[in-house]
């Protein structure tokens, strides 16, 4: 798969994310919103958000997740424009500790719970995919060790050869 493709995907994923993310802060104050995606009393938005187990260090877990999509489009697009692998290593951090912190709620929603939000389980998802082409980049070595390339893989001309 070319380089662009996957970026597009981590580009698509990021703002999928987003989009969960601020639909299930909407679901905290709308509970129409909320019971539109409970599907069942195992796969409920209704039921993880009612638990009281949807803060993590008094944070909404929304909160957490938005700012954390936020972020992963700010190293996004500066990856995009320079091809520079550093924003690609500081993609890969914030998308492992995404994942991990998905990992630890999905954890707490089925073990704690004993319900799946959808909602949330797209985010969780979503962040795997960026993980997940971010990290078919960088093992095709995207990005210079010197500093920007193009995306066919060139330094550009203000870097070092």
């Amino acid at each position: 798969m070319r380089a662009e493709t996957l970026h597009q995907i981590i580009l698509a994923a990021v703002l999928a994310g987003l989009g969960l993310s601020l639909y299930a802060g909407y679901e905290t104050v709308n509970a129409a919103a909320a019971n539109s995606c409970s599907f069942s009393p195992v796969f409920s938005c209704g039921t993880v958000l009612n638990s009281g187990k949807t803060h993590t260090l008094g944070i909404p877990d929304w909160v957490l997740g938005t700012t954390g999509f936020v972020a992963l489009l700010a190293v996004d697009v500066p990856l995009f424009r320079t091809w520079d692998r550093r924003w690609l290593i500081v993609l890969l951090g914030l998308a492992g500790i995404g994942l991990l912190f998905a990992a630890y709620l999905a954890t707490i929603e089925v073990f704690q719970i004993g319900a799946l939000c959808p909602v949330c389980f797209g985010t969780y998802v979503a962040d795997a995919i960026v993980l997940g082409a971010a990290w078919s980049l960088f093992r095709r070595g995207r990005g210079g060790e010197k500093g920007p390339v193009t995306p066919d893989g060139a330094l550009t001309a203000n870097s070092t050869p």
